[in-house]
């Protein structure tokens, strides 16, 4: 009786393990039966455009250790005519980052007048330091609209920015608006602290590489 017992037992397990095996092998083959180039039910995440917000991040880190020993008194000192002083690079940066946010559909924060002073196309300003903002009121305006910037474009689908550039002189080679948003993460920030290096060293200082 008992090995009967033990029997029916092991048939029972036999036949719920198989039967499990059964349902998983009937399972994996309706999986292969889905067409594997049929378009995704799935709803798409938005794009995290990560590389560029490396880029745009790394862009800020310069800008901070090319300030970090410009001292009050020179942030408008220009070393030839016509080179651009820290004060206006630093303003200019931070007003043409509230461009971007301005072409994502967000209101502008930093005052009206910056735009006329640091704006596109804005010249330098005499040499004199009282003519700028201060130097810490300038470099925090560039880290909180540089922060608004990258919240706004983090799930920004750039692609889809094709409206056309507003910026006349870059139309012909940025004509999107998505291109002059890219250009604002990366190339244009990259250029004026080419600038700033560049003052650096009329002033005598050590490359900072």
């Amino acid at each position: 009786m008992a090995l009967a017992d033990n029997g029916a037992v092991a048939v029972g397990c036999f036949l719920q393990t198989h039967s499990v095996r059964f349902r998983d092998t009937e399972a994996k083959q309706d999986k292969v039966a889905v067409d594997p180039f049929a378009p995704s039910l799935s709803i798409r995440q938005p794009p995290m455009n990560t590389e560029l917000l490396t880029l745009y991040r790394f862009t800020l880190a310069m800008a901070e250790s090319l300030m970090i020993d410009i001292s009050e008194e020179e942030m408008a000192h220009q070393p030839a005519p016509g080179v651009n002083p820290p004060a206006w690079i630093i303003g200019h940066l931070a007003v043409v980052n509230e461009m971007a946010l301005a072409l994502m559909g967000h209101e502008k924060r930093l005052p009206a007048a910056w735009t006329i002073e640091f704006g596109p196309g804005s010249q330098p300003l005499p040499q004199q330091m009282e003519a700028y903002p201060p130097r810490a009121e300038l470099l925090t305006a560039l880290r909180e609209t540089h922060a608004a910037v990258c919240l706004a474009v983090q799930d920004k689908d750039l692609g889809a920015m094709s409206a056309a550039n507003p910026i006349t002189p870059l139309a012909k080679s940025l004509p999107t608006q998505g291109d002059l948003l890219a250009h604002i993460l990366t190339t244009h920030p990259a250029s004026h602290l080419g600038h700033l290096s560049n003052w650096r060293r009329q002033r005598g200082r050590a490359p900072l590489f």
